[in-house]
């Protein structure tokens, strides 16, 4: 019997031929073939339109997905770029190109959009990308230190940064066309708006410049709504119509219906200040003691013989003596010099000085200074032992800088002894009841170093009320030695003497009983008092870095077992809801939902819950967890745009702000943006409210275009000023406010972006408040809100006593403004704006109107596209 099977055999290659169509059919068209027919309601909102056009097609849920993904594949190659270009450059802090490109590409749905857009108009004008343009621009992103290795990989193992982002090179450069051809677009638009005119300049310099003092009268459009009279239906539903796809933004003069993102969290809060116990760090620093060994080099100086730099010019010159040579006790001849402070002199004012005798004068010899007009003469330089063995400049008793002498310390000085007796150390002697006689000042003697240098004839004539410093000896008096001891000529020369020893190691000898002690210098005293440097740095000092450094482990310690109960719920939660069928009935029972109270009590922290709320709700909430960023992979972000765009709900996730507190949250509701219908609750009385605020603008600009008539045609009659709160003051209901001086642009705002940080903004405007009176306290500052570029436009082309109408940004309130006083005048600002103009705060203030009008620029592009937003 034949086998059934044997007409497969015989054709089996046509059946293998069938079976292969029909896999490809059931792998390739059937889900084209399911989702053409419906597919259910996920197909359905896959298809429908995120964004239409009339030139350039329609951008569905799938495309927008597409492009996202793309998007956030561009951003993670420039953000690891960015990364290793740091790492190999030791750079932290100043900008990179990778940084700089990241900025420009907006992860959000309208920067999308938006780049999507000026990649076909740039096809239609023909700007083309090709390789070696993306060769140039890779090149430039990795600043020459990242290398294709580092890209690539070497093979095995090392896939390179692009395998480890699992981005094929293609791919890559696929991407980058795509994102460059745009940019190559905008930069072509900002090419044509960069040269500044001199008129631009000139309006540019007054913006940061002109100060400008106003009074205010404010006429608010709410006053007129009530005179406005309800709409028809069609009227109505066209307003609605024109509105509903823009969110509400409270700062702007154009309503907005459509509901935004909102989201509910919950989160744990650990103040980084409470984090330890008490005495906690301190018994860590005890511990590890070691580890906080003070280097040589931190270590705080002790002071010296040598004090150097304490003054200007002093940086090689030593300010003390070196201490005595030794010689036998014995009891000087003459008292001890008066005590005296630090004798301060003036700089300016030194006087003649005696030439230092290179060995003793005779008795009675005349010891007076030479005259002003007595030039010194010129004697041959000796080298002394000491110098010749060490080259160190002899010590002074003066302080200098440069050829001045600052201040002399006279507690220093020696007494008048022979030059070849040495000198005796200090000795301390106890008070005699009979005050000892003042021994006239030796005459201030100069070091070698000074004598090399020619005094200033003219600083050398002797003041008439100075009195002179030098005095006529007596006759029984010996003659001042020098303050090093030269050897005489028939002597033998001095041992080369070494560096001498610090002066505190050198004890006085007592000195004998009713003899007068000598007092200490002040700087002797400190040596004296001087501890010695600490070996370790103190608990205070490295308290912070203790915390940093225990901080983690800490915290680990806490948010790890709350952290496995949030992920068990989360992982319970998908099981359920991947379980459930189409009536929302599961087989597993629903997982219980752990308590945020009951768990930050027993770990001894904070819990919080919120209700929904939106990005822009999230700042008047004050919510501090808002505040705080998150790290995701090796770049921070921010915790609203993590929430909002990349977290699912239960999933936990970490942060941490400024202030070094962390947090553990995961987000529990979401609603997503939507746009409400005209027929629900309370929409309706929103939009109707919105449309009559907008109608009764006009009648507040007629009413504030009166009054500042009003205002014009007093002060014409007057032939003077007149302020205008007397101008309106038969007004009712209108109330006049004086302002501070201002300017247009916040000048330090200006300073910090022309360094990169932030965006030039407008100033705040205060109101002038009266001074307070004795024992009052002053009274708080206002500020006008809600002005901008329009109001500062106005204003700014007020000369002093013009009087103009101008709009808050909102327009919810129209003011009669007057210029009080501007300053400086026109003629000194003009000069100032010649002479004196920064081209780099001009250029910063320029880019502001370049924004905008490239802003122009891309609303005209849309329109002319036929762009509309779906959803």
């Amino acid at each position: 019997m034949a086998s059934p099977f044997r007409f497969f055999r015989k054709n089996q290659k046509l059946w293998l031929a069938a079976l292969t169509i029909v896999a490809m059919g059931g792998f390739v068209v059937l889900p084209t073939i399911l989702q053409m027919m419906g597919g259910g309601g996920n197909a359905a909102a896959a298809r429908k339109a995120v964004v239409t056009t009339t030139a350039y097609g329609d951008v569905d849920r799938i495309t927008m997905e597409g492009l996202r993904r793309d998007r956030q594949a561009v951003l993670s190659f420039l953000n690891r770029v960015d990364m290793l270009v740091r790492t190999k450059q030791q750079n932290w802090n100043a900008a990179t190109v990778a940084g700089t490109f990241q900025r420009r590409l907006l992860s959000d749905e309208r920067g999308i959009v938006e780049t999507w857009l000026l990649v076909n108009r740039a096809k239609e004008l023909g700007v083309v990308v090709d390789d070696l343009a993306v060769t140039a621009f890779l090149q430039q992103v990795t600043e020459g230190v990242v290398t294709n290795d580092d890209l690539i990989g070497t093979g095995g193992e090392d896939r390179g940064l692009l395998g480890s982002l699992e981005l094929p090179e293609s791919q890559l450069f696929r991407l980058l066309k795509y994102e460059l051809t745009a940019l190559r677009l905008q930069d072509i638009v900002f090419a044509g708006l960069m040269p500044m005119t001199p008129g631009e300049r000139w309006d540019y310099y007054q913006r940061l410049n002109r100060k400008m003092r106003i009074e205010l009268a404010e006429v608010p459009v709410q006053r007129f709504v009530a005179g406005v009279a309800d709409p028809d239906e069609a009227t109505l539903t066209q307003f609605f119509d024109k509105y509903k796809d823009q969110e509400q933004v409270p700062e702007s003069p154009e309503p907005g219906f459509q509901e935004p993102k909102r989201v509910a969290v919950e989160y744990f809060k650990v103040d980084y200040e409470r984090l330890f116990e008490p005495g906690e760090l301190e018994k860590y620093y005890e511990e590890h003691k070691e580890e906080f060994k003070r280097p040589a080099a931190a270590k705080p100086a002790a002071p010296e013989a040598d004090l150097k730099g304490s003054l200007p010019g002093l940086e090689d010159m030593p300010l003390d003596v070196p201490p005595a040579e030794a010689a036998p006790a014995a009891t000087p001849e003459a008292p001890a010099p008066k005590t005296e402070a630090v004798k301060v002199e003036e700089p300016a004012k030194p006087v003649a000085e005696a030439k230092p005798a290179e060995k003793p004068e005779a008795k009675g010899a005349s010891n007076e200074a030479p005259k002003s007009d007595q030039a010194k003469p010129e004697e041959p330089k000796q080298d002394s032992p000491e110098k010749k063995a060490d080259d160190a400049p002899k010590p002074s008793d003066e302080s200098r800088a440069g050829n001045r002498p600052l201040f002399q310390l006279t507690a220093y000085l020696a007494e008048e002894t022979p030059a070849d007796q040495p000198a005796e150390p200090a000795e301390d002697k106890p008070k005699n009841d009979s005050p000892a006689e003042p021994k006239p000042e030796p005459a201030a003697e100069k070091s070698d170093t000074a004598e090399a240098e020619p005094a200033d004839e003219k600083s050398a004539e002797p003041k008439p009320d100075e009195p002179k410093p030098v005095e006529e000896k007596k006759a029984d008096e010996k003659p001042a030695p020098a303050k090093e001891a030269e050897p005489k000529a028939e002597a033998a020369p001095a041992k080369p003497q070494p560096a001498q020893p610090a002066a505190p190691e050198e004890k006085p000898v007592p000195a004998a009983a009713g003899e007068k002690a000598e007092a200490t210098s002040v700087l002797s005293e400190d040596k004296e008092k001087f501890e010695p440097p600490l070996e370790y740095y103190t608990f205070d000092e490295v308290k912070s870095q203790i915390q940093s450094r225990l901080a983690p482990d800490k915290i680990e310690k806490i948010f790890r077992p709350l952290e496995n109960q949030m992920t068990l719920y989360h992982d319970a939660q998908i099981r359920y809801i991947r379980t459930q069928d189409d009536e929302g009935k599961s087989l597993d029972e629903e997982p219980v939902k752990p308590d945020f109270a009951k768990l930050a009590s027993e770990a001894g922290i904070e819990a919080k819950t919120t209700e929904l709320f939106s990005q822009r709700e999230a700042s008047d909430l004050n919510l501090d967890i808002a505040r705080s960023n998150v790290t995701v992979g090796d770049r921070p972000t921010d915790f609203l745009t993590f929430v909002f765009e990349s977290l699912s709900e239960f999933r936990p996730g970490r942060s941490q702000d400024v202030d070094g507190d962390y947090y553990l949250f995961w987000k529990t509701r979401q609603e997503s943006q939507r746009v409400p219908e005209l027929s629900e609750p309370d929409v309706r009385t929103m939009v109707l409210d919105a449309w009559k605020m907008i109608q009764a603008r006009d009648a507040a600009q007629a009413e504030a275009d009166r009054l500042a008539s009003a205002a014009r045609a007093k002060q014409e009659a007057s032939k003077e000023p007149v302020p205008l709160a007397t101008a309106l003051a038969g007004e009712q209901g209108v109330s006049v406010q004086s302002t501070e001086p201002f300017t247009w642009f916040d000048p330090t705002s200006i300073q910090l972006a022309m360094w990169g940080y932030g965006s030039p903004r407008l100033s705040m405007i205060e109101i002038a408040v009266p001074e307070p009176k004795e024992g009052e306290k002053p009274a708080e500052r206002e500020t006008v809100p809600l002005l901008g570029s329009d109001f500062m436009q106005t204003a700014g082309g007020l000369q002093t006593g013009d009087i103009g109408v101008a709009w808050n940004h909102p327009k919810t309130v129209a003011y009669v403004v007057r210029m009080v006083e501007t300053a400086p005048d026109a003629e000194k600002l003009r000069k100032d704006f010649l002479s004196s103009a920064d081209p780099r705060q001009l250029s910063t203030i320029a880019s502001i109107e370049r924004v905008r009008a490239y802003r122009q620029w891309v609303e005209s592009l849309e329109a002319s596209a036929g762009l509309e937003w779906q959803q």
